[in-house]
This record gives structure tokens, C-alpha cells and sequence, in this order.
């Protein structure tokens, strides 16, 4: 069985980018079943691109032992870490495959280390020597140099840029738009905002804006 967790425009995004892979692939297309969604969520549509759309509870309490392929396409590193959690107490015997639009530019020879269920999305240029931990989710048009290292359940928003060496903690969030310049380390839980650009290290976790980038909280 393979499923969403999350109905949002973002996995619609996502769910467009699996189709695309599997094209690339030339295999047979092999369809979700469902796209979940948390318990406090109104379902204003139980069908999402002809997909059932069920709560989390429904879902955990209807499939106790199957063999599950999950993606999670949701945006917030926070929300993310949470279904995972969840997920692996239903059943630790989950496959969280990786999702690489066909698109994106990379070095193919080894060079490019991604996790488990990190997601990248269409437009992206990843040069060489970089490691991509687990959940990582990159939207389009990014730009990433050489022997950087993003950490587990960090996000960048379209249109980061990312500079050679450059090392993010996990659980991160760069907004739109955002710059890292090159030999910069980001602490864990880090909001960087649209458009910022980070010129020195963040060694403080917090909210940093503007340019250069400067912590509000």
C-alpha cells in the first residue's frame, strides 16, 4: 500500500512530482490509495486528485500490519518529525522512499548522498559532494554548492541558494527566496526568512530576517 500523508497544495505539488518519477522511470504507474490527514483537520473533499482522502485515526485504526509505502508531504519540519513518529509507532516496518524530480541536476556518480524520504523537487541544480539527510524536503529552483550537509527534516523553500560548505542542522526552515553564503553552519531548529541572507554563522536558535540576516526571536 502506498499513501500521502498530507492533502495540501503543497503534496498536490508532490503527488505531481511522483507521477513525473515514475514516468522517468518507464515503469508502470502504480497509484496511491490514500492521502491522510491529522484528526483536527475539516476534510472539505474526500477526494483529492480521484484519491480518498481519510484522518489519520481512520487510517491508523483500519490498517494494523500491512505493507506500507509512505511519503509525507508536508512543509513544516516540525509537523513532518511529528507524523514520522507517529507513523513508526503504528508500525516500525514503514518504507519512506526518497522523491528526485526528473529534472534536477546533479552529480549521478556517487557524489550525492540522500536519505530516506528526503523530497526534491523540479528545477534544481545540486553540484557534487553533498549529503541530503533523512526528510529533507528542497522545493523548486534551488541552487546548492559543493560539500554542503543539510540535516534531517530541514526545508528550503524555492529559490534558497546555498553556498559551497555550507553545514544546516536539522529541522531548519529557509524561507523563499533565501541566501546561505559558503562556509556557514546553522544551528538546529533555525528559521531563516524570505529573502534573508545569512553572512555569518547561527549558532542561536531563533528567527533571523533581512540582510544581512539578523535574529527577531
Amino acid at each position: 500500500m502506498k499513501v500521502f500523508f498530507g492533502a495540501s497544495g503543497f503534496a498536490k505539488e508532490i503527488y505531481w512530482l511522483y507521477k513525473r518519477q515514475q514516468q522517468a522511470k518507464q515503469q508502470p504507474f502504480d497509484d496511491i490509495e490514500y492521502f491522510i490527514v491529522s484528526d483536527d483537520e475539516i476534510i472539505s473533499s474526500h477526494l483529492l486528485k480521484d484519491i480518498k482522502v481519510i484522518h489519520e485515526s481512520v487510517f491508523f485504526n483500519k490498517f494494523k500490519k500491512v505493507d506500507l509505502i509512505a511519503y509525507i508531504a508536508i512543509g513544516s519540519p516540525e509537523i513532518r518529525k511529528v507524523i514520522f513518529n507517529k507513523v513508526l509507532n503504528w508500525n516500525n516496518n514503514v518504507n519512506f522512499p526518497s522523491l528526485v524530480d526528473p529534472s534536477v541536476i546533479m552529480d549521478n556518480d556517487g557524489a550525492i548522498k540522500i536519505g530516506q524520504g528526503a523530497i526534491i523537487c523540479a528545477g534544481n541544480i545540486i553540484t557534487t559532494d553533498i549529503i541530503i539527510d533523512d526528510f529533507v524536503h528542497i522545493n523548486i529552483d534551488c541552487t546548492i554548492g559543493h560539500d554542503v550537509k543539510i540535516a534531517s527534516f530541514s526545508t528550503l523553500s524555492p529559490g534558497c541558494h546555498i553556498s559551497g560548505n555550507v553545514n544546516i542542522g536539522h529541522s531548519v526552515f529557509c524561507g523563499t527566496g533565501a541566501v546561505i553564503l559558503e562556509e556557514i553552519s546553522i544551528a538546529n531548529n533555525t528559521i531563516i526568512g524570505a529573502g534573508a541572507v545569512v553572512t555569518k554563522d547561527i549558532s542561536v536558535t531563533g528567527t533571523y530576517i533581512g540582510i544581512p540576516a539578523k535574529r527577531v526571536k
